[in-house]
């Protein structure tokens, strides 16, 4: 499925902030959970967005709070948006997943070490 994305109810001070910028506030969307950046939600989208960047260290661009603020009225189709309950479950087995990678590869390095011993 593409992700679709509309950025002209944001106005002018979306069109000032740099495309790598823009680029990470669309895709953010998928990450938060969150389909549209609104005044209500902004705050919000913003927790969830570093506590993903956090893990993932992704882009090394964290938007900050007042460029996330130009971009209200930024919508895609994601949807519908996830509540804080699904989407603390979703980032729960994000972190497993994490974990597990790093076990995995703990293991490898020891088994490699042996080999070599």
């Amino acid at each position: 499925m593409s992700l679709d994305w509309d950025a002209t109810k944001c106005g002018s001070a979306w069109k000032k902030l740099h495309p790598e910028v823009q680029t990470v506030m669309v895709f953010g969307c998928i990450s938060t959970g969150i389909g549209k950046i609104t005044k209500e939600n902004y705050h919000k989208w913003a927790a969830r967005l570093q506590v993903m960047d956090d893990v993932y260290h992704v882009t090394g661009i964290r938007p900050t709070l007042e460029e996330i603020k130009a971009a209200i009225g930024l919508s895609t189709n994601v949807f519908p948006d996830e509540t804080d309950a699904i989407w603390a479950k979703r980032f729960t087995r994000v972190v497993e997943d994490r974990v597990w990678r790093l076990k995995d590869s703990e293991e490898v390095t020891r088994e490699q070490s042996t080999e070599v011993s």
